[in-house]
């Protein structure tokens, strides 16, 4: 399966999805990533803010901010695919982004050799962590010069496929997260399973 074949499914499989199941989904895989041993430890975290059909992250930033983390957040830079990431405080004004997305109304830059742990959204996964974006490849970029950064992908269950094609400029994750499961990698050690919280 191409990446165009594979967007494809993915939009499908996305235009089906109950909001009150991706809701509660949605939880459960935030709940999941906020045990792994490396969101635990890290001080600087590289988060998204979520669109439609997206994991959210709500409940990530909210445990940053009370565990006293720093957040960032990725925000436009120049032309509509360059993005960097920029502190996200609590609340700070957002404003919405060139491709729909919320963002820091007044950016703070950070480098992403500065985080300790990106969280990445996606199309798709595989299993081995490598990530399938809408094309553009901004996130590819960003995650170019994460450095040490354990990077984790976060998404549903019903995104992760057999295999995601992949080549030089794709940067694969650490880890994948979804509602159900937790996909390899050292970043995953020692994680357990968290039941979320309606409340």
């Amino acid at each position: 399966m191409t990446k165009d074949d594979l967007r494809l499914e993915m939009r499908r499989r996305r235009a089906a999805l109950d909001p009150a199941e991706a809701a509660g989904a949605s939880l459960e895989a935030q709940a999941r990533l906020g045990a792994l041993p490396a969101f635990r430890r890290a001080r600087r975290i590289g988060l998204y803010l979520a669109r439609a059909g997206e994991v959210a992250t709500d409940r990530l930033v909210e445990a940053a901010f009370a565990a006293g983390r720093e957040v960032a957040v990725p925000a436009r830079c120049g032309g509509k695919a360059d993005y960097r990431f920029c502190r996200l405080r609590p609340g700070a004004p957002l404003r919405v982004g060139a491709l729909g997305i919320g963002e820091p109304a007044r950016p703070e830059w950070l480098e992403a050799a500065e985080l300790d742990l990106i969280v990445a959204p996606g199309v798709a996964f595989d299993a081995r962590g490598h990530r399938l974006g809408h094309g553009l490849g901004c996130y590819d970029r960003m995650l170019a010069g994460a450095g040490r950064a354990v990077k984790a992908g976060l998404c549903f269950e019903w995104q992760m496929a057999p295999e995601v094609p992949a080549d030089e400029r794709d940067v694969a994750m650490d880890c994948v997260v979804t509602e159900w499961n937790i996909y390899g990698g050292e970043a995953a050690a020692g994680a357990q399973s968290v039941p979320a919280s309606n409340g």
